[in-house]
């Protein structure tokens, strides 16, 4: 998939009552899980974002000049990335929080043989706990 392909934030709009019975409209993002790709090594990082073009390119830039934040990342930046939608319209914080673990553990990520979220505390916890 090209950057150019992605769209940028999707918004939708949901109606709710209020306490007198009105209708509001709430307006949101729908969130995706991506997944970064090494092309060397099959190594995968997932995040969740609500802007998927920029957040790819983000990431992108941060691997061609060597300077991601995530040190597993960092240590094959000069390696080829890919990077694919995993999971696109995803509705709230909390179920992309789920869904981007639920892909985390799927691929192994948080193991450094097979990923780059080995720094995920909150899913070294989830998986100390099975």
């Amino acid at each position: 998939m090209q950057i150019t392909e992605l769209e940028e934030k999707t918004f939708y709009t949901r109606m709710f009552p209020n306490v007198d019975g009105e209708m509001l409209t709430f307006f949101g993002c729908f969130y995706s899980i991506y997944s970064l790709v090494n092309t060397e090594n099959g190594k995968r990082y997932i995040g969740r974002t609500q802007n998927p073009r920029s957040r790819i390119y983000t990431h992108l830039c941060l691997l061609k000049s060597g300077k991601h934040p995530n040190e597993l990342l960092n240590h094959d930046s000069g390696q080829t990335f890919d990077f694919e939608i995993l999971k696109n319209g995803i509705l709230s914080a909390d179920e992309a929080k789920r869904m981007e673990r639920f892909y985390m553990v799927r691929f192994k990520t948080y193991d450094s043989q097979f990923g780059y979220n080995g720094n995920d505390r909150m899913l070294q916890r989830f998986i100390k706990n099975e």
